[in-house]
Parts: structure tokens; sequence; C-alpha cells
């Protein structure tokens, strides 16, 4: 799952491991991977998200290399595709520096997402469901 193996340290097995400790966390991962291959087609329906849409790969990513995968999520209209250079699958624990500044960089350019100008601050907005603007519940 990572490009530079030496970054993986006791104490990064030790946190992942008791994240399968947490209520259903093995359950999930179980369906995950019974269900992955059952899991509907992308094509012909990402072109109905028009939110500006950041894409994260990690340039050596063994489990979803960016040939196979990445290429189908440009179908999405407005989206924005972000190689981190020698980087595998879990680019957030071995480029957490990388990951931050291309993701705080993207909010910062989507700034009009923020600004009292944009139609639909914080609201659903997906095609699929008529632009319905339903407001996101955050936790």
């Amino acid at each position: 799952m990572v490009y530079d193996p030496s970054i993986v340290t006791a104490d990064l097995i030790n946190d992942f491991m008791n994240r399968m400790y947490l209520s259903h966390a093995l359950d999930v991962l179980d369906s995950a991977l019974k269900e992955s291959s059952k899991s509907p087609q992308l094509n012909g329906r990402l072109s109905k998200i028009y939110n500006p849409t950041l894409l994260i790969w990690g340039e050596n990513d063994p489990i979803e290399p960016k040939e196979g995968h990445a290429s189908e999520y440009l179908e999405i209209p407005n989206s924005h595709v972000k190689l981190i250079p020698q980087c595998g699958h879990t680019r957030f624990v071995e480029k957490p520096l990388e990951f931050t500044e291309i993701v705080l960089k993207f909010l910062i350019e989507q700034d009009a997402l923020f600004s009292g100008d944009y139609k639909y601050k914080n609201w659903h907005q997906c095609r699929e469901c008529g632009y319905r603007q339903l407001p996101i519940q955050y936790e």
C-alpha cells in the first residue's frame, strides 16, 4: 500500500489495528471487500457531478493505479487530478504535508464556495435528483 516501506512504523501499524476495534469496523471492511466487485460502474454517472472535485492520487499506487482508475474520474466536468510523486495508496499517511497542501490550495482556489456570492453555498448539488437544494448536514 505504500511506496516506501520504511515509513511503516510500529505506531502506524498499532494505530491501524486499533481502528479495527472500533464499533463495526470489521463489518465495514468485510462488506467493502465483498461488495467491491458488485459496485455500480461509474462511467456515465460521474458527468452528473458539477461541483469542483479534487482527486489526489499516489503516483505509485499499487491498489488503484492512476492509469486504471483516475481516468474514469476525468468524466467529472470540473475535476482536478493531482499526483503525489513517490507515493502509494495511503497518500495522506505517506505524504501528509503534500496531501494537506494540495487540499488547502484547492479549497483556496475555489473561494467562490465560501463567498456569499456562490449561488448554492453549502447545498447539495446533484443532477441525479434534479438539483434539489438540501442543506448539507455536518456532524
